[in-house]
């Protein structure tokens, strides 16, 4: 699979900006992870562990972004605060990215059971 933070970070810098250069090649990009994904090994092999890890990130992600803005309200030192609210800001660009993964990447019959991946795991 070849999805990297480069691909990542340009999605996230060029969001928005359609018909440019970066764009265009991003596009290109995800043509073949749609591919690459397409011919992962299906359950319980490779694509599992895709669409885990994907949904794990997400679920982690998700606790942060809607957990640090409670926390950062308790907090009074002004640069623990503005530490808080670029963190803040970075989860919800995590949150972002791997939802346009999911989006982009996974068909949409498949995109519920990974957005729920983690509540239906059993840890015992």
């Amino acid at each position: 699979m070849k999805i990297n933070g480069r691909s990542i970070l340009a999605f996230v810098i060029n969001r928005g900006k359609s018909h440019s250069l970066p764009t265009l090649a991003l596009d290109f990009y995800w043509t073949q992870n749609v591919t690459d994904y397409v011919n992962l090994t299906p359950p319980p092999g490779e694509r599992r562990a895709f669409d885990g890890i994907l949904s794990y990130l997400t679920f982690l992600d998700s606790v942060q972004t809607c957990n640090v803005p409670h926390i950062k309200n308790s907090v009074t030192a002004p640069e623990i605060a503005l530490y808080m609210a670029e963190q803040i800001s970075q989860e919800a660009m995590h949150n972002q990215s791997y939802q346009y993964i999911i989006e982009t990447m996974i068909k949409s019959d498949r995109r519920t059971h990974v957005y729920d991946f983690c509540s239906q795991l059993k840890f015992y």
